[in-house]
């Protein structure tokens, strides 16, 4: 969410991301509060207790990959490369990413088993965006009293105005 509008450095990277997908993706998409039902259909409306902007983004990414396919980044993902190899794994993989191992992206296409979620990429309908935009949901829709506030522990409180606990990460 940019109350005042997106800070340079925002619209930079999203003018990096818009050159380097050389409108193979069609324009970058910021969602926000504002318009994720149009992007997330089956959104809980829990979503809108998320306690902190990480915990919406992080559901955010799977769920749209799930339903529309494509790439996603953090608004802080600063893009230097063409993005056409990325794509073109796309035929070929459900989720794309990266890890920090050490190997350029050229000489380390290979499956890990720890990805970065800052920058993902997803078939539309992907099975493993699937399973985990169904388990952030049932995560959502779990309740718990407000005394169990200080547990660190994934759930939306019964009492509605209360915003819902999520460790850091942890949804």
């Amino acid at each position: 969410e940019y109350k005042n509008g997106a800070p340079l450095f925002v619209r930079l990277n999203v003018e990096g991301w818009r050159r380097h997908s050389n409108g193979r993706c069609g324009e970058p998409i910021l969602i926000n509060d504002g318009n994720v039902r149009e992007w997330i259909p089956d959104l809980p409306e829990d979503y809108f207790r998320l306690p902190y902007n990480q915990a919406k983004s992080d559901v955010i990414r799977h769920a749209v990959l799930y339903h529309h396919g494509g790439i996603y980044m953090d608004t802080d993902f600063t893009v230097v490369k063409d993005l056409d190899p990325v794509i073109e794994l796309l035929r070929d993989y459900d989720l794309v990413s990266y890890t920090d191992t050490g190997h350029g992206f050229e000489s380390d296409v290979s499956c890990h088993k720890d990805f970065s979620s800052n920058f993902m990429a997803g078939r539309k309908g992907s099975v493993f965006h699937k399973h985990v935009w169904d388990s952030q949901k049932e995560l959502m829709a779990r309740r718990c009293p407000l005394s169990e506030k200080t547990l660190e522990k994934v759930c939306c409180f019964e009492e509605a105005h209360e915003p819902c606990h999520i460790p850091w990460a942890g949804i």
